[in-house]
């Protein structure tokens, strides 16, 4: 839903006037432009829901598998400290 002055610029059908005026102001004035359309990202780009809902996955999948770190490399000859270092942690 576009906000009056905050996520754009709404003008009555059929008001060609208005119409012009609003799409001057947008041509002429970029801080304007950067403005409605940072809070227009703002109001549409919510990533938290999805980060939780990947978040939440990954912990399901630790637990199924009854790990609760990442998968260890069983290559011959990988030294033991670089499997059990930090990196493949949580």
């Amino acid at each position: 839903m576009i906000e009056h002055e905050k996520t754009g610029w709404l003008v009555e059908p059929d008001q060609l006037s208005a119409l012009r005026d609003a799409l001057k102001m947008l041509i002429t004035d970029p801080g304007l432009r950067r403005r409605l359309g940072r809070a227009r990202v703002a109001a549409v780009f919510r990533p938290q829901p999805g980060i939780d809902r990947l978040v939440k996955k990954f912990h399901d999948t630790a637990r199924n598998s009854g790990r609760t770190g990442a998968p260890r490399d069983t290559t011959p000859g990988v030294d033991a400290q670089v499997q059990g270092g930090r990196h493949g942690d949580f």
